[in-house]
């Protein structure tokens, strides 16, 4: 089964403005802040709406993917795979580099407040092959475009998905549907240990759990779900616990 799936299309649509309202957040404060204060939380949850997206990835890829790479490592396929991705994402990415290239050396030249990021040409080099993110600690003054380090750390998912889809490829022809089901609520679980453990859930290098998890998480999902074969009464009430879940996150 490849293309798309329109209930995956909308729940991406639910995270992007997820993510947006967290980053405008400071701007609906000002302009209601009776409203945002009663939504608060939630808002200010947003961030966990690019960890959505990871599992999104994940599943998306290993969707299309996991046929055509799977059953053994091929240098040819895993080049193509990785010209298919860059041709996806990077035009865009690199774009809105530039642009926030230029606001920042303006914000710099003529701003009251200097930018603190760094933007010096080593700066720039990582930021154009998307590895900006790799040996930093923390997400914060590490891209010109802020929300671009999730790019890249995308971009770390997409170098190892080939020797991942050559596992999923084995898993699925070893364990039943249900059982890969559970292995994949299992590895979705780090980065919420990590944050009953220590009390936060930004910590040092959190970010490689998060996509890592997340990532491989979403494809164990679709490769469960390809294992199995559900009834019209169960994707019904599979439908209904889902809206009910939603619903105790929010709450």
């Amino acid at each position: 089964m490849t293309g798309e799936i329109r209930a995956l299309t909308g729940l991406r649509g639910v995270a992007a403005t997820w993510v947006v309202v967290f980053h405008l957040g400071w701007f609906l404060t000002i302009v209601s802040p009776r409203a945002v204060s009663a939504v608060g939380p939630l808002i200010g949850s947003g961030a966990q709406g690019v960890d959505l997206f990871f599992l999104l990835s994940g599943y998306v890829l290993a969707l299309n993917y996991t046929e055509r790479l799977g059953d053994r490592l091929r240098f040819v396929d895993t080049v193509r795979f990785l010209g298919a991705r860059i041709a996806r994402v990077w035009p865009v990415y690199v774009v809105t580099l530039h642009l926030a290239g230029v606001l920042l050396i303006l914000q710099t030249r003529f701003g009251d407040h200097p930018t603190v990021l760094d933007l010096g040409f080593l700066s720039y080099v990582r930021q154009l092959f998307m590895v900006e993110l790799w040996n930093q600690p923390y997400l914060d003054n590490v891209a010109w475009d802020g929300p671009a380090w999730s790019i890249s750390a995308e971009w770390l998912a997409y170098l190892l998905f080939p020797a991942l889809a050559l596992l999923l490829f084995r898993l699925r022809h070893r364990m039943r549907g249900r059982s890969l089901l559970l292995l994949a609520v299992v590895v979705s679980l780090p980065p919420a240990l990590v944050l009953v453990a220590t009390g936060h859930f930004y910590t040092p290098y959190s970010w490689v759990l998060r996509i890592l998890a997340q990532f491989a998480a979403g494809a164990l999902a679709c490769t469960a779900i390809a294992r199995l074969r559900p009834s019209d009464r169960v994707r019904r009430i599979a439908g209904y616990l889902s809206v009910a879940l939603v619903v105790v996150i929010m709450a």
